[in-house]
């Protein structure tokens, strides 16, 4: 009988061993295609869980679903494969169109494939950016207002728009004030028109 409960406990441990040098998967982060077929209406689906608006959307490759929290910048992003299963999810910042933080990507199957921070060469962080509005009394809140980032032959740097004033009619004129990305100092100031419908 003894014998019989060591065997039983062997196996067991043995079980637990083999689980835990499986790569670890997300296929807990699974998209709801069901409630989302049920619910959609001209490809989207927008509902309210737990105060955070909830908005789903499908396209040719998969399915996307972005979070937004009242109140700040940064939407939490997720898409995935055609089968439902999670293939990237990160930050995104809102009132500009880049990608924040540490991003994850995922295969097919729910294995993690890789990670990369956006982060990395912006040492002069987006908290420094939003001072940097303070101090110049320019608002997020206000509709021409966004930060972008940008790497190219330049270098990486952080764009901040906003509006001017009007140069006659619905023109306005646009700022474009390009900030080092690791120094924060002004690189550039460039200005555009804008044609306000």
């Amino acid at each position: 009988m003894y014998k019989k409960f060591w065997l039983a406990v062997l196996i067991i441990m043995h079980s637990f061993a083999a689980c835990a040098q499986i790569k670890q998967t997300n296929m807990n982060n699974r998209f709801d295609i069901e409630t989302y077929n049920k619910n959609k209406q001209a490809g989207e689906y927008t509902f309210e869980h737990d105060g955070v608006k909830v908005r789903q959307t499908d396209f040719d490759g998969g399915y996307a679903e972005t979070t937004s929290k009242p109140g700040t910048y940064i939407d939490h992003y997720r898409e995935y494969y055609k089968n439902g299963v999670l293939k990237e999810e990160g930050d995104l910042f809102n009132k500009g169109t880049f990608r924040l933080g540490t991003w994850h990507f995922y295969n097919e199957q729910g294995g993690a494939q890789k990670s990369v921070n956006y982060d990395e060469p912006y040492t002069f962080t987006l908290d420094k950016v939003m001072e940097f509005l303070k101090r110049n009394n320019l608002s997020l809140a206000d509709r021409w207002t966004s930060i972008n980032r940008k790497s190219d032959t330049i270098g990486d740097r952080w764009i901040i728009t906003h509006e001017d004033g009007h140069v006659g009619g619905a023109d306005i004129q646009l700022k474009h004030v390009n900030l080092d990305a690791v120094t924060g100092k002004v690189i550039t100031i460039k200005t555009s028109t804008h044609h306000d419908n």
